[in-house]
């Protein structure tokens, strides 16, 4: 068998989704390899804004829904052992149903039933074919060693790991819960050394685990200098309205920026849970003339947002249900464009920036230092020009997609991963 005639199986969960681009570009890529790919995934986002690889390489067409994790198991124990026998004799491959019934293997868990189910809902997808699953987020690569521990999927595991996955899931479902992909998983593929000395911690084998960042394609991003900084001087986020984004610190910040006489506008890209909360903190700030929430927006829009703006600011924070962040793209793009970058220390940003050298970083929730960063581009611009040339090089030669891509299809073509 050939390279190109590998077959990928994509393990995710909401597929396409936009807030997603990493996901697309890594699918986007074995496509145009050649490789045979396909999507596992639970629901479809719905959003009308889309990709323009979904439609071009027509991926939902590839895509196989298996409905929300879980969704599919009776939440009545009499149910459950009640409708056994007819989900039984509905389902070809017998004896996955019986290997997940089996005591000596897998204890006393097997009378709850939820392993017979999840079998059931997965074993006639002709998932055995595949070469290679890649599972995007702990979660699904958990749900990938499930499906190996079955028989279903008899192909190298991968597992790449992002943010919420190593933080909030964590915190939610206790330290244990990926145990079983750590025994049965071949590789595991964290996005930062931050989240690699994580996994290790977990109990991940050092041997097994290759850093495999995210990246942006460069070659579409045009550094452009900035020349003289616009007044009012243009600041941008871009990210959903969720906590762990930090948009809230970036307004009360800037409620201190405006007490100093800093001249600004603030166009906040992206939607979210707390659209509303953070209205009325601009509204109670008197912040309504300098701050605009502009919504979801093109891939070309946001490049817009990029060229005609003067600072990107990305507060990343810790939530308080443990979410993190992993590495933003946003920032990516700034820097190969060109924009000045303020952040945080946070996750694996310091990886991406060095403060004074490629951007500004201050401590979570800081909001005087993060007020007095901006206050820095607003009165220093050939500093924020020094910033910006060193944060093209630095994506440039780290976050660059097409290398890593390229590089995610050596370690899907490599039998083993085993790194020593």
């Amino acid at each position: 068998m050939s390279n190109n005639d590998l077959k990928v199986l994509f393990v995710t969960g909401v597929f396409p989704r936009m807030s997603e681009t990493f996901v697309l570009s890594q699918i986007e890529h074995a496509v145009k390899q050649g490789f045979e790919v396909a999507i596992l995934a639970s629901e479809a986002e719905g959003d009308t804004i889309s990709h323009p690889a979904v439609e071009k390489y027509d991926l939902v067409s590839k895509t196989r829904y298996y409905g929300k994790l879980g969704s599919w198991v009776p939440k009545s124990m009499t149910t459950r052992w009640l409708k056994a026998p007819s989900t039984f004799f509905s389902v070809k491959n017998k004896l996955a149903l019986l290997r997940a019934l089996n005591p000596l293997r897998f204890g006393l868990s097997v009378l709850s039933l939820r392993r017979f189910y999840l079998t059931a809902r997965f074993c006639d997808f002709g998932l055995e074919q595949f070469e290679v699953a890649h599972g995007q987020f702990g979660p699904y690569g958990a749900l990938g060693a499930q499906l190996k521990q079955m028989g279903i999927l008899k192909g190298r595991l991968l597992t790449s790991f992002h943010g919420y996955d190593m933080s909030q899931h964590l915190k939610k479902v206790g330290e244990q819960a990926y145990s079983d992909l750590f025994k049965v998983g071949d590789g595991f593929l964290p996005i930062s050394e931050y989240w690699r000395d994580r996994l290790v911690h977990l109990g991940c084998p050092k041997s097994k685990i290759v850093v495999q960042r995210m990246g942006i394609d460069t070659s579409i991003y045009q550094f452009r200098e900035k020349g003289s900084v616009a007044n009012p001087m243009g600041l941008l986020s871009i990210g959903r309205l969720v906590e762990k984004k930090g948009i809230e610190f970036a307004i009360r910040a800037l409620s201190k920026v405006k007490a100093q006489g800093g001249d600004f506008h603030y166009h906040i890209v992206g939607d979210g849970p707390l659209k509303d909360e953070l209205t009325a903190l601009v509204e109670q700030h008197g912040l309504q003339n300098q701050v605009s929430f502009l919504g979801w927006q093109s891939q070309a829009q946001i490049v817009e947002h990029m060229v005609n703006s003067d600072l990107m600011i990305t507060p990343s924070v810790t939530a308080r249900d443990g979410d993190k962040e992993g590495i933003p793209m946003v920032l990516m793009e700034a820097m190969a464009s060109g924009l000045p970058v303020i952040s945080t220390y946070h996750s694996g940003i310091p990886e991406l920036i060095e403060d004074g050298v490629s951007g500004r970083l201050v401590p979570e929730r800081d909001i005087d230092g993060l007020a007095n960063a901006i206050l820095q581009a607003i009165h220093e611009p050939d500093q924020s020009r020094r910033y910006a040339a060193a944060g093209r090089k630095q994506v440039e030669k780290s976050f660059d997609l097409t290398r890593l891509n390229q590089r995610l299809v050596g370690l899907y073509q490599q039998h083993n991963m085993v790194t020593g």
